[in-house]
C-alpha cells in the first residue's frame, strides 16, 4: 500500500483560506461553510470509529496494528482530533521521550570511543534539553 500523497498541512491551510474567502459573501455563506466542514470531520471521525470498532470485533485490533496505528503520523493526527488515539497523552508523551533519550547516550559515547570526554565544561545542547 502506497503511503498518501496529500500534506494534510497544505490541506488543512487550504481549507482555512476556503473558509475565509467564503465570508466573502456574507455571514451565512461563511456559517453554512463552517457547518460543512464540522459535518466532514463528524462523518469521518464517526467512520474512523467503526473501523476500529470493526477491526476490534474481528480480533485484529491488537498490539502491533494500534502500535502501528500510533506511528503513522497523519493516521496519529487524525485519532486524536476524533478522540480516538489508543494512547493517552502520559504514554504518547513518554514515547516521544524515549524516542529522544537515546542521542545523548549515544553522542557521549562515540566522544568516548574517539577518546575525548566532555571539552569546553558544558554538555551538548541535546543531554542539557533533557
Amino acid at each position: 500500500m502506497s503511503a498518501p500523497t496529500l500534506d494534510p498541512s497544505a490541506c488543512g491551510e487550504r481549507i482555512e483560506l476556503l473558509l475565509e474567502a467564503s465570508a466573502a459573501a456574507g455571514p451565512v455563506a461563511r456559517e453554512r461553510a463552517e457547518e460543512l466542514v464540522r459535518l466532514v470531520v463528524e462523518l469521518y471521525g464517526t467512520g474512523l470509529e467503526r473501523v476500529l470498532e470493526l477491526a476490534h470485533e474481528a480480533g485484529a485490533l491488537d498490539d502491533d496494528l494500534l502500535g502501528a496505528l500510533a506511528a503513522d503520523e497523519l493516521v496519529s493526527s487524525l485519532l486524536l482530533v476524533h478522540g480516538l488515539h489508543p494512547y493517552g497523552v502520559e504514554e504518547r508523551v513518554e514515547r516521544a521521550l524515549d524516542g529522544v533519550r537515546p542521542l545523548p547516550r549515544l553522542t557521549r559515547r562515540r566522544r568516548a570511543a574517539a577518546g575525548g570526554g566532555r571539552r569546553g565544561g558544558r554538555a551538548p545542547a541535546a543531554a542539557r534539553q533533557l
